[in-house]
């Protein structure tokens, strides 16, 4: 892309592409695409992050644990949560959470 000066690299078994720290000086986010990215992240497209993400404002963060949970938009802040501790909408969730399936806030005819 015109304007960009991001790096192509192989290292201890990762690749990151296009992930220079001044890459994207909007948000302020290190780096505009990574694949197998740095120390601190796992894979993300379009967002830097801990997890993967697909762009910034749309979440498939899938985190597997130990304990074999599948978590699907898994933010703390999020509001629809498949396999997380909070949420306003839970499938599995933790044990100190409640399980709840479509929670109705309003009815209106």
């Amino acid at each position: 892309m015109a304007g960009k000066s991001g790096t192509n690299s192989l290292t201890g078994g990762s690749v990151t592409i296009d992930a220079g720290a001044s890459q994207n000086a909007t948000t302020g986010v290190a780096g505009l695409v990574h694949v197998g990215t740095t120390t601190a992240s796992a894979v993300h497209i379009g967002h830097a992050g801990t997890n993967t993400y697909i762009d910034h404002d749309l979440y498939v963060d899938e985190v597997i644990t130990a304990a074999g949970d599948i978590s699907i938009d898994a933010e703390a802040s999020s509001a629809i949560h498949i396999g997380a501790a909070s949420g306003t909408v839970n499938l599995s969730v933790a044990s100190s959470s409640t399980t709840v399936l479509g929670t109705l806030t309003s009815l209106r005819s």
